[in-house]
């Protein structure tokens, strides 16, 4: 990767990275962090930080700062989104079970007064799309040349092969393998893997039945 590309990179690794933990550490306690399922987290947003950065120069570069900035928003909410309806209902938000947006109304007074309870967590949610607002003007967003968009296409699917060889090589000790092949628990796969593979698992489902 070029220089300018690693920076895109890097800073969409932080936004994945800092999101997972605050997950983490809210949802299920600070131990959390300290386990095996964060190293899986970890290598699984390699890819989805990869995905992110080839999509986000393939346009003119007034263009490209705008993605990033929608993408970083839309990112911090779908983290907020799974963090906010699991301590409103005690239960994970799913894509395949929207009807929960209809509880989340019903309950409009209770969830207004958890929101403004948790107005600090709000500000944590908000940190990353703070920084990305900041760093944009720093960073080379003009459009990939065609043999750049190969080369760093190439390190996205060495990525995968790497999250899959890991997953298929720990399967003895880690549900990984597991969830990806064999079973479907949204709430298993986000406390396992993750909120953006239990996303990318729950959006696969819908497409690809096991």
């Amino acid at each position: 990767m070029e220089s300018p590309t690693k920076r895109l990179f890097f800073n969409y690794f932080f936004i994945f990275f800092y999101l997972e933990l605050l997950f983490k550490i809210v949802i299920f306690g600070f131990r959390s962090v300290f386990t095996f399922d964060t190293v899986i987290m970890i290598i699984f947003i390699l890819p989805i930080s990869m995905f992110f950065t080839l999509i986000s120069k393939v346009f003119k570069a007034k263009i490209n700062i705008f993605l990033v900035s929608i993408f970083t928003f839309i990112i911090c909410f779908w983290y907020g989104i799974e963090l906010f309806i699991k301590r409103i209902f005690n239960s994970f938000f799913s894509i395949s079970s929207l009807s929960i947006a209809g509880q989340v109304a019903d309950f409009k007074k209770e969830a207004i007064s958890i929101l403004l309870g948790d107005w600090w967590l709000v500000l944590l949610l908000l940190v990353p799309f703070i920084y990305i607002l900041i760093m944009n003007k720093k960073i080379d967003l003009f459009r990939y040349h065609r043999i750049d968009f190969l080369k760093n296409g190439l390190v996205f699917l060495a990525m995968i092969l790497v999250f899959f060889l890991v997953s298929f090589f720990t399967k003895s000790i880690h549900q990984t393998h597991k969830l990806f092949y064999y079973e479907v628990n949204n709430d298993l796969n986000l406390e396992k893997i993750g909120v953006s593979a239990g996303t990318y698992l729950e959006v696969k489902r819908m497409f690809i039945p096991l």
